[in-house]
Formats: C-alpha cells, structure tokens, sequence
C-alpha cells in the first residue's frame, strides 16, 4: 500500500486500512525504532513519536550532567520563557503586569503539578491543563492562557528540550462561546440587557481614584502594577462621567480635548473589522450614528482626570490618551482591565461589561441623581449628550428607569419616535 517516509522514519497504509508509522532514535550512535498503528495518519504518527520522545528524554535523563534541562521543573521552564518573551516582544510595563497576574493567579492554578520535571512531561501534559482552562475561564481568557501554554510548547521544540512538535495533537478547543448579532432591530433588546452599577459601587470607584497609597516603599515590579490599577480606576470612572461608549473612550487623543474652551470632540471610534485574509484587525472609524459625532463640555473634575492620564501616558510621543501595546487599546485589554478593577475592588461583575457605565451615566442623569455630572438635565438634553440619533432610543432603551419621567409625554410617543435632532 502507499508508504511515506522522512529523515526519522516513515509511515504506510496496511491492507487492513490503517496506518503504521514507524519513527527513528539515534543516541550514542544506537538506533532504536518505535512504530504506532491508527484509523488515521496523524494519529499514528503522533503516538510513534511520543513514544520516541518519552524513550530519548529518558536516557538523556540518566546522564551524569546534574544541570539537565530536562531536570527543571514545568514550572521553572516556563518562567524562563517567560523572560524570554519579554524580551523579544519589548512589552510594556502595562502588558508585563497584565500578563504576569494572569499567569500567576490564573495559568499556574490550572496546573495539577508545577513541579512536575520536564522529562515525565508529554503532550498529555498540556491537554490536560488545557481541559481545566476550558472549563474554569471564558473565552477570552481562556484564549489567552491558551496562547501561553502553546508558546511555552514551542519553546521547548525550539529549544531541543522537545524533539518534535507535537502541538496540533492537543485537544480541540471546546468553547460555548455565543456571538449576539447586533442589528438595527434587537439593539434596544441588547443593550436593555446591561445592568447599570449601584451607587455605592460608583462611589468606591470614586474614592480609589482619589486614594493614592504610598509607592516610594514598593519594589518596581509592585509599583509598576499599583499605578497601572490605579489607571484603570480613572479611565473607568471617567467612562462614566462622560456617559461615552467604550470604542469613543479608546478612540480619544489628546487633540479631542480642548483645555482652554473645556470640550471634549467625539469625532471617531474603534471598532473590530475582518480584513480581506479574514483576519480580525482593530480600526478607527466614524462614530456609531450621525448624531454620536459631537462636542460635549467638560468639569474640572473631568479635565483634572484627563490631564493626570495623559502625563502618564506610556509613549508620551503618541497623541493617544488610552495607549496598549500597538497603539490603541485593544478590546481583549479593554475587558481584562475592567474585570481586574472589579475584582481588586470586590465588586460583583454580574452581568455587567464597561458599557454599564454608560447605561449607569444615562439611567442616574435621568433620575436627577447627585452623582450624575448631568443632574436636573431634561430627557432632550441628555439624549443629545450620549450622541442618541432619536429621543425614542433614550425612552425605548431606558424605559425601565425613566418611565416616571415620561408619564407627561407618552402620548407623543407616535411623533417622538420620528423627532431627529436638527
């Protein structure tokens, strides 16, 4: 039957329809050959190898070098790379402290046993992490845990420490992940789903902005991180003082903001495209609606926040206030922080993303509430403010809230639904 072969061995079809690989170990000038069968071509030859590689790193173990790469631990490996991709991908101080919470509070509990020596370790090893990310984190993190385990693989291939690569052998990915097609007709529905923050909630926000504990007695790596979380704090607070949505937040530069007049021009977005390889790519493009495009004025408080953001500003050459590793922050980092300021706060998520705080904008002006930037403002007022094409979208969205507000209007309701801001 058809028979294929490489440097290290070769693979047939049997009359029986399966596949036979047989694979090749030369160590001190001895060849020693591991052969597998499957249904399938792939199987075969991964199970060949496998079995090659246990058999290799078990001689090489044996050695009389006490300083063995395959004598270090799971976990002291992928702390060496770990450093190494520092380096070579020059991460922000920003992204270091991001990715290195998420290894140590989230990867690390996903591995039965850190200590596990690399030359007891296959790529059962990695499946098996992989089945816990999947079962213990969403998609977006998960995606990127993932992503580690995956460099950290590589590296060892890369390394020697790992004969072959044996990495499309890992375990489907198995997310429920359901996208929310957002159209003109169910936005409404959509966004009437997001629950707004409680008072209280907004408040302890508010008071982490303001509190500032003493740095000079941290180490870089914890100041680093301190300062970073206290970023956090301010950028979202501020979502919520403007009311604006997260692509105009991310989408701000340092031009949008007029000291001198006290505005603030909401000119542009960000948003997520499929370029034409299929690829997902973060773009700048107009404001959602015709309307969203606009110039909204700016407290002291508002301006203060803006000006300490900008003097901390990673790249003080890039004019963009909210600054990621490529630029503009990206929706994956956008999302990681939110969820992390939560959590450092004790506050619980729920169903709650950072577009709650617009919604809580929106819902606590409506309701005159004192923490409201726009308070005793009527509907008309705050619906222009949000950058609303249409009252009715301000009433359908926020009926919930604002229904005691509109007792007086609702038989308009027929020509509100078509009224459009001149």
């Amino acid at each position: 039957m058809g028979k294929t072969s490489n440097g290290n061995g070769y693979c047939e079809k049997l009359d029986n329809g399966k596949w036979k690989c047989v694979v090749s170990v030369i160590i001190d000038n001895k060849r020693k050959r591991f052969s597998a069968t499957s249904t399938r071509k792939k199987d075969a030859e991964a199970e060949a190898q496998k079995k090659a590689e246990l058999y290799r790193k078990s001689i090489l173990i044996n050695k009389s070098d006490p300083k063995s790469e395959l004598k270090k631990t799971f976990k002291m490996s992928f702390l060496e790379f770990w450093e190494d991709y520092k380096i070579t991908r020059s991460l922000s101080s920003t992204t270091i402290y991001n990715y290195e919470k998420l290894i140590y509070s989230s990867l690390f509990s996903c591995v039965d046993n850190l200590d596990m020596p690399l030359h007891k370790i296959d790529i059962s090893f990695y499946n098996d992490i992989i089945k816990v990310i999947n079962e213990k984190y969403k998609y977006t993190v998960g995606k990127r845990l993932r992503n580690f385990l995956k460099g950290h693989y590589k590296y060892l291939v890369k390394n020697s420490i790992f004969m072959y690569d044996l990495w499309d052998n890992v375990n489907p990915v198995i997310v429920n992940k359901q996208k929310q097609e957002f159209t003109i007709d169910n936005i409404a529905e959509v966004e009437d789903k997001c629950e707004i923050f409680a008072e209280d909630e907004i408040l302890k926000i508010k008071a982490e902005v303001y509190t500032l504990a003493d740095v000079n007695g941290m180490c870089e790596y914890d100041k680093n991180r301190y300062l970073a979380y206290k970023q956090d704090c301010k950028m979202f607070y501020l979502m919520f003082l403007l009311g604006v949505r997260g692509g105009e937040l991310k989408a701000l530069t340092i031009n949008d903001i007029d000291f001198t007049n006290k505005t603030l021009k909401i000119s542009k977005a960000l948003a997520l495209h499929k370029n034409a390889q299929g690829k997902t790519e973060t773009i700048v493009k107009p404001p959602k609606t015709k309307h969203s495009n606009r110039l909204i004025g700016l407290n002291n408080e508002e301006l203060t926040l803006f000006k300490e953001l900008i003097d901390s500003r990673i790249n003080k050459d890039n004019v963009i206030i909210f600054q990621g590793k490529n630029g503009y922050l990206s929706s994956d980092d956008f999302k990681f922080r939110f969820l992390r300021m939560l959590k450092n706060l004790d506050i619980e998520k729920g169903s709650r993303s950072p577009h709650s705080f617009r919604h809580s904008f929106i819902s606590y002006s409506i309701d005159n509430n004192v923490i409201s930037p726009l308070k005793n403002k009527s509907i008309i007022f705050i619906s222009k403010y949000v950058g609303h094409d249409k009252l009715s979208t301000t009433l359908d969205v926020y009926t919930h809230i604002a229904k005691h507000k509109i007792t007086d209007i609702e038989t308009d309701i027929a020509s509100i639904d078509e009224l459009e801001y001149k």
